[in-house]
């Protein structure tokens, strides 16, 4: 698994046009961030950062919106991935995690999880790198480009289930 955790918000490129300088990369680059976030587990792609994928991803931004969802599976075949797909359903995303497909991008709204976590105040996309069934739990390894850090292995039934 690649250790980077870039941020959006990392003066290196927090001020780039996201799609516009107004609609900075800082403000609604986790879009983009996500996305990268699963690339850099490719080789081609190991030592990218948000600057690399910017240009790129900035015509899928709307401005003061961020990223839109037809732009992450788009860029995620652009960049090379294998059997990218939309998935509707937690159980279908399982299914597919299952089969081997271990990286991809979560897309969290407002509610908080079981245990009372917060993961965004407006909408906000994370991606895992890493997927494993233990004890009845579903766990993903999560790389968030936010300012809450949430990088590390979550429980999805403990932690994020009902957002």
């Amino acid at each position: 698994m690649n250790s980077h955790i870039y941020r959006q918000t990392d003066k290196r490129w927090s001020s780039l046009a996201y799609p516009t300088k107004a609609s900075s990369f800082g403000g609604n680059g986790c879009g983009a961030c996500a996305v990268l976030h699963c690339i850099i587990e490719m080789s081609k792609y190991k030592n990218w950062m948000p600057s690399d994928i910017q240009p790129y991803m900035k015509q899928f931004a709307v401005s003061g919106q961020g990223t839109t969802w037809a732009g992450i599976p788009t860029a995620m075949k652009h960049y090379g991935l294998k059997n990218v797909k939309n998935v509707d359903t937690m159980n279908a995303l399982w299914k597919e995690c299952e089969k081997g497909n271990r990286v991809g991008v979560l897309l969290f709204g407002t509610s908080r999880g079981p245990d009372g976590t917060v993961w965004t105040l407006g909408g906000h996309y994370i991606a895992f790198v890493g997927y494993k069934y233990e004890k009845g739990q579903h766990w993903l390894y999560l790389k968030d480009s936010g300012d809450r850090h949430h990088d590390k292995w979550w429980s999805y039934e403990k932690s994020m289930r009902g957002d």
